[in-house]
């Protein structure tokens, strides 16, 4: 019996690709490719922001859309695959798994779509299959036809396969006081002024024996930051508040576009150059100049989100070509202690309340 499911109880999965936040996988098609768009139906089950557009032509009957992975499936981790659709017509979709370098080697399952014009979850289970076998996906919306239509898909998770895991979810230290010392967690800076170059270090302007980042702002590049990636997403649930200590030189000119503030950012390495559409920041305005001042950003806010891998820096706003300087020290993910609970009264060693 093949049935759509609109249930949540599947395994664990990984995500694919949800066109948003987490595109790890990148889709092709043959022979018109699929572009991601703003979602034309927010409705139903679907009301993520993007969504992946794909147009079947009216000549190839075997139109289909891909990915070729770089690792088998292992079935261990889940045996589901589901993929939103978004179709104009009731028609079949086939899912399909082969072995990339021979074609020959596959399995697949069909489900239908019953109800057009609205989003639906199709569930391919693929129980029984054996793992290491599968690296790459298809799946044809509209099978064996040769009907031109236009058709949206979402959300594409599944089981996961060797080397998908990707870095791990940690409550790590995140910190770095520029000393090497032993202290810091981060192994390295780029600063992006527009080249992506080391972070220089420098001393200190009020302690010369201490090492402090040296944000210089040439006023040639308007998005100027310091970025450094992680070996691993950090888990915000309890650890979400980083203190980080800033220097702000009278010597700038903030009185026009150049901003006498500093960000935080935390964002999702993976998105490459939209890093930024899914962002975290936290901004402080700061007023107290030729002197250290430390500063702590409250990411709390965020504290469900399991993305980010990436810290970003940035003095002075952004948009702008003007120049200045800045310093910043000791930037640290602040740890976090569980409070116990109070005992009011056990009736035996705690009798604190009577």
């Amino acid at each position: 019996m093949t049935l759509i499911l609109l249930a949540f109880g599947l395994n664990a999965q990984y995500i694919y690709n949800d066109y948003d936040a987490n595109q790890n996988e990148v889709f092709l098609a043959w022979p018109n490719m699929p572009v991601t768009i703003a979602n034309p139906y927010v409705s139903g089950i679907n009301t993520s922001a993007n969504v992946a557009q794909w147009d079947r032509s009216n000549w190839a009957q075997w139109d289909n859309v891909y990915t070729e992975l770089s690792g088998k499936i292992d079935f261990t981790t889940g045996t589901i695959f589901s993929v939103k659709v978004y179709s104009p017509i009731a028609c079949n979709v086939l899912f399909k798994l082969e072995d990339k370098a021979n074609g020959g080697i596959f399995t697949e399952r069909t489900l239908p779509i019953a109800t057009p014009n609205q989003w639906v979850q199709l569930n391919f289970d693929f129980s029984g299959e054996p793992s290491g076998t599968f690296d790459k996906i298809v799946f044809f919306l509209d099978f064996s036809t040769f009907n031109a239509n236009t058709f949206y898909f979402d959300d594409i998770e599944g089981p996961y396969y060797a080397g998908s895991q990707g870095k791990p979810l940690n409550a790590d230290d995140v910190q770095d006081n520029f000393e090497n010392n032993g202290w810091g967690t981060i192994t390295s800076w780029i600063f992006q002024d527009p080249g992506l170059n080391p972070l220089t270090i420098t001393s200190d302007p009020v302690n010369s024996t201490n090492n402090v980042a040296d944000y210089n702002r040439s006023g040639g590049f308007e998005w100027t930051n310091a970025q450094a990636e992680l070996d691993h997403r950090m888990d915000l649930t309890n650890r979400n508040v980083f203190e980080m200590d800033v220097y702000f030189p009278s010597s700038n000119d903030y009185t026009g576009l150049l901003t006498n503030t500093v960000d935080i950012k935390l964002q999702n390495s993976l998105l490459g150059g939209n890093a930024w559409t899914t962002e975290a920041v936290v901004s402080h305005s700061v007023n107290t100049y030729d002197q250290w001042v430390t500063l702590s950003f409250d990411f709390s806010g965020w504290a469900t989100t399991e993305e980010y891998d990436k810290i970003v820096v940035q003095f002075g706003g952004q948009g702008h070509w003007v120049s200045g300087q800045f310093y910043f020290d000791n930037i640290e993910l602040i740890p976090w202690y569980p409070t116990p609970e109070f005992t009011y009264n056990n009736f035996d060693d705690t009798q604190n309340v009577a």
